[in-house]
């Protein structure tokens, strides 16, 4: 009996070893099958290990080779519902309407796969290397299971640095010929919008309205808006450039393609200089004249539809908003294509002798979100908000009723005949 069971010990001994020599055959990772991972299930992302939020991440095992995978990065479909406070329909199977494509956190793309050496047993492994995706290389170190995830990225490099440094505000303040200065909007904002078609207004009150450029109307309504000013303890406010000016001390694009600003913030008293959160922003150059910027996308959705969603009138805020999207979508995963160049005066030419840099977004940006936006303006609810919210800035407060009715009434037929429209500020690098 005794030798039975020295018998039936030795053979469960051999069984084990053979079992364990069985996995020990096994190529790392060659358990691991095709999963997507996201922040609810097991995933766990860093960018120069710092948490990275609103991305997914996919393993797939490489069937051509063993102990590789290739691993892909790609912004998480944002779910527009959750943003505007259930206004948005769901479809038949309640899922959102609209779920939207984001960028990734590596600059330049909507996605980047790149494959991975993997080290481990057959389920669980860890992976380092470098790779390169469209507009910069990176590297990369992470562990893989079953049922996690983590990853981090570092060094991100871009490979077109030409635009790389840190940009302020060109000088604001100019003569005034009488042994003074003033502010010089040209000097730091760009604004140019021609159109065909003019705008109403009757400055003198004789009851006949003239007809003024668009342009002429969008820069008196720029110099009439007035905010704080945080150098101000007293909390007076100043015209809308000089609080701008105040306000944005430098922004800096990184070589890593990350956008942080520095600026103050004006319910501060202190003034002290606050600077953006690095990954908020990234960007790419996309070309000698454009490069593309990726932002939040809930911060342009909730900017673009706040407005409309106050309507209590018969405006279609699906169809706005479905509008918007064909317009924006493409820019939350593709990025918000802005211009550089030369700055331009009053006269809307080229100044050769100003030492800075125009950012701005052209009439391929802004004219189909204008086209979008037009309907709004016939909406009379929204049309009512707009005045009260002009009534509420002193400066603003006379032209409420005697010019923004006839303004705003004639806005759609100016943005259907517009021909050029440009917004953005003027930047000086550092030298």
């Amino acid at each position: 009996m005794k030798k039975k069971f020295t018998y039936l010990c030795a053979m469960a001994g051999v069984l084990c070893m053979f079992t364990s020599c069985k996995d020990d055959d096994k190529l790392p990772g060659e358990s691991l099958e095709t999963k997507t991972y996201t922040e609810a299930d097991g995933l766990t992302l860093n960018l120069d290990n710092e948490a990275v939020t609103g991305q997914v991440v996919t393993f797939a095992p490489d069937a051509t080779a063993g102990s590789k995978g290739v691993i892909t990065i790609a912004g998480a479909p944002l779910d527009l519902s959750a943003i505007i406070g259930g206004m948005m329909s769901y479809r038949a199977d309640n899922q959102p309407a609209f779920a939207l494509p984001t960028s990734s956190i590596i600059p330049g793309s909507a996605s980047v796969s790149f494959p991975v050496d993997l080290v481990g047993s057959a389920d669980n492994c860890t992976f380092e290397g470098t790779a390169t995706a469209d507009y910069c290389t990176f590297e990369y170190s992470g562990n893989v299971t079953k049922e996690t995830m983590s990853l981090n990225i570092s060094k991100i490099a871009l490979k077109n640095t030409s635009m790389a440094g840190t940009y302020a505000f060109p000088e604001l303040y100019e003569d005034d010929g009488w042994d003074g200065v003033e502010p010089k909007m040209d000097n730091i904002i760009r604004m140019n919008w021609q159109s065909t078609k003019g705008l109403p207004i009757d400055i003198w009150g004789s009851g006949v309205p003239t007809e003024y450029p668009a342009w002429f109307v969008l820069r008196m309504t720029v110099l009439q808006l007035s905010f704080p000013d945080p150098s101000n303890p007293d909390g007076e406010t100043v015209p809308s450039i000089v609080a701008l000016y105040n306000v944005l001390k430098s922004v800096t694009l990184g070589a890593d393609g990350s956008v942080t600003a520095k600026y103050v913030d004006t319910k501060d008293p202190t003034g002290t200089v606050i600077e953006s959160p690095k990954g908020f922003a990234r960007y790419v150059v996309e070309s000698d004249n454009t490069l593309r910027l990726y932002i939040d996308p809930a911060a342009i959705i909730k900017s673009t539809v706040a407005m409309a969603s106050k309507s209590s009138r018969a405006l279609d805020i699906n169809a706005l908003i479905e509008g918007l999207m064909t317009q924006v979508v493409p820019m939350l995963a593709n990025g918000i294509p802005v211009t550089y160049g030369q700055c331009i005066g009053e006269d809307f030419q080229p100044r050769e002798d100003f030492n800075a840099t125009s950012f701005y977004l052209g009439t391929d940006v802004l004219l189909p979100i204008l086209k979008v936006l037009a309907p709004v303006l016939s909406d009379e609810d929204v049309v009512n908000m707009i005045i009260e919210l002009a009534k509420s800035d002193e400066n603003m407060a006379g032209m409420a009723d005697a010019f923004l009715p006839g303004i705003l009434a004639g806005l759609p037929e100016v943005i259907e005949t517009t021909s050029v429209i440009e917004l953005g500020i003027n930047l000086a690098k550092a030298e």
